[in-house]
């Protein structure tokens, strides 16, 4: 009976569900769970540390004198802003005219560049060249020279160009001169042309006048615009071999009536001056205000005795109109008058009338015999004394004593004289001695000397 409780008992017990765990199963999970937590972490810092690398090596690679000079030339050169440029390195001449010169000497072409010395600046030097020809250069700095990573940046800016092209222009001081868009002004004027006709002539009324101005430091040939009182462009002629701009003056053709006029006033003078024409006919030709018709009508130097007289063909030359009111010419003719005794005597004409309006009639108020168109010339003469311009002015062309500045030597030296400065053939500057004065400045010139306008330079040995 016990025997069979047991058997049960035991029975019992064996019924129960075996485990299925097996031995350290939950401490290999926990192992890798930490290596791949490890792994994980190790992975991301290592990509963190690549990407900072990377980024390193990309501002390092950025900031190489090869990378950043060629972005800067890239920025600058490839596609060249002139004018841009140009204010980089500014000098006398205007960014326009810069600019126009590089559009003519790069035109289509592809600018280069390489690096130079930069001597012991540390910095790095490039020269940008058309072809062969040196243009420009630049420099980099390294702005962080204590830094890991050096930091270049774009330092100066040197331009290349020769501005030594002078051109001059001939206008009447009534127009105005513009180059390039820019008004000149008496500054630039080295020669003024004026006839002896003013001095014979009223207030206010002009004859023939000229000024030569010049305008030096040009790079190419410039635009030359030449504008009347009125502001209206005047027409303008060329002379490439001289690079001269002149202004076309107006036509100055005589008309019908001051022709008729002129030989009406000296046919009647002579007329007059034999008696063959009366005081009335003689006003009716020359104002009777004037100093000339008072020395006419008390002149009694051709007065004599004739049987008959006879007038040639006038021949009317140096015509010149000032304006509506003005205007004079040269009249040449001969009176042939036949003598009592059968003789001829000749009385030849030719003097310069001057005629103005007086209400409805043209009145000769002047006549002379001199010529007042010729020529009155004024150049200018400018001088300069150790880089320091002390005197300049126009003086007659013609003069033949001459003040010039008086100059203090420096010490150890002693004023040579004036001298002119020209490049030669190899391209090496020249001297040579224009005026030589005396210590107070005076000088007496040759009696033909005709001056041109100069710049001189003080010399001191």
């Amino acid at each position: 009976m016990y025997k069979g409780k047991y058997q049960k008992v035991l029975e019992v017990s064996n019924t129960r569900k075996p485990s299925t765990a097996k031995p350290g199963k939950s401490g290999t999970v926990v192992f890798y769970s930490i290596l791949g937590g490890f792994i994980l972490i190790f992975c991301i810092g290592l990509a963190i540390a690549m990407n900072a690398l990377n980024n390193w090596l990309v501002r390092f690679e950025a900031s190489q004198p090869t990378a950043k000079c060629t972005a800067v030339f890239a920025e600058l050169f490839a596609n060249p802003d002139w004018k841009r440029i140009y204010e980089l390195d500014p000098g006398d001449i205007t960014a326009e005219d810069y600019a126009r010169y590089m559009k003519q000497t790069v035109g289509e072409q592809t600018l280069s560049y390489i690096e130079t010395s930069a001597g012991l600046s540390g910095d790095k030097k490039y020269i940008v060249r058309c072809g062969s020809e040196k243009i420009a250069t630049f420099t980099l700095h390294n702005a962080a020279p204590g830094a890991e990573i050096p930091q270049w940046e774009l330092g100066t800016v040197e331009l290349f160009y020769q501005a030594n092209l002078s051109v001059s222009i001939q206008a009447s001081p009534d127009h105005t001169v513009l180059v390039n868009g820019e008004p000149l002004d008496d500054r630039h004027v080295i020669r003024t042309v004026t006839t002896e006709a003013q001095k014979y002539l009223p207030q206010g009324v002009y004859g023939y006048r000229m000024n030569e101005l010049v305008v030096h430091g040009l790079l190419t040939e410039p635009e030359v615009q030449i504008l009347d009182a009125q502001g209206v462009p005047v027409e303008v002629e060329y002379d490439a071999q001289r690079r001269l701009y002149t202004a076309v003056p107006d036509s100055s053709e005589i008309t019908e009536e001051h022709r008729l006029t002129l030989v009406t006033a000296a046919e009647t003078y002579c007329k007059y001056m034999i008696g063959a024409a009366t005081q009335t006919a003689l006003r009716n030709c020359f104002d009777n205000r004037t100093e000339i018709y008072r020395t006419i009508t008390e002149s009694t130097i051709w007065r004599q005795s004739y049987t008959s007289y006879k007038l040639g063909e006038a021949t009317l030359s140096d015509y010149y109109c000032y304006n509506e009111e003005y205007f004079s010419a040269r009249v040449a003719l001969t009176l042939k008058v036949t003598r009592k005794d059968g003789s001829i005597k000749e009385y030849p004409l030719d003097s310069t009338f001057f005629v103005k309006k007086a209400g409805e009639q043209w009145l000769v108020w002047e006549m002379t015999n001199a010529n007042p168109q010729q020529l009155i010339t004024q150049v200018r003469l400018e001088f300069i004394s150790e880089d320091q311009v002390i005197r300049t002015g126009l003086v007659d062309a013609k003069i033949n004593k001459l003040n010039l500045p008086v100059v203090t030597a420096p010490e150890g030296k002693t004023f040579a004289g004036w001298f002119t400065r020209n490049v030669g053939t190899d391209g090496n500057t020249v001297l040579e001695l224009v005026f030589e004065p005396t210590e107070d400045g005076s000088l007496t010139l040759p009696a033909d000397t005709v001056l041109e306008p100069m710049t001189l330079y003080a010399l001191y040995q």
